[in-house]
């Protein structure tokens, strides 16, 4: 009885945050590098816990990494296509009307790593769940993921 219980209360843990994607990214408006956004979108329903989820960007080796924002509070909204908005301070006062945030991040992505890179939803431990990457031939890191977000575990080529 006891593995049974287990079992049931390690897929409840694993549908909290992780089937989640990295839908858009905005790496700055009109020039400005320093206004930017990413919109994440729940793949399932009770993905909302995000606090137990850190979005990471790193640099063209794939190395370097930075968290942008770990949120600390879940989202209300849970069902399967929701979107969780991210952005910078300097992003809202690009939108009109302004755009409402779940989250502002912490960090923006540096602008060196613009040209090439990756960004990351991962857990607080480092499982990369979803991950986006630019550059084409420029960006020489890793593309894997976790399956339990990504079928064959791999979110590439850039």
């Amino acid at each position: 009885m006891w593995v049974v219980s287990s079992l049931v209360l390690a897929t409840s843990a694993r549908a909290t945050f992780h089937l989640m994607q990295i839908e858009q990214v905005i790496g700055g408006v009109n020039g400005d590098t320093t206004a930017q956004a990413v919109q994440l979108r729940m793949r399932a329903s009770l993905q909302n816990l995000v606090q137990n989820g850190r979005l990471v960007v790193r640099d063209a080796t794939g190395a370097n990494p930075l968290i942008l924002v770990q949120p600390s509070t879940s989202v209300l909204n849970s069902s399967a296509g929701d979107r969780v908005l991210l952005v910078t301070s300097n992003f809202v006062s690009t939108t009109g009307p302004a755009v409402v945030p779940d989250f502002y991040m912490t960090n923006s992505i540096p602008p060196t790593y613009l040209a090439a890179g990756r960004l990351t939803w991962e857990d607080t431990v480092g499982t990369v769940l979803w991950a986006v990457s630019w550059g084409g031939t420029n960006y020489t890191g890793p593309v894997t993921c976790s399956t339990l977000n990504d079928d064959n575990g791999t979110n590439g080529p850039a």
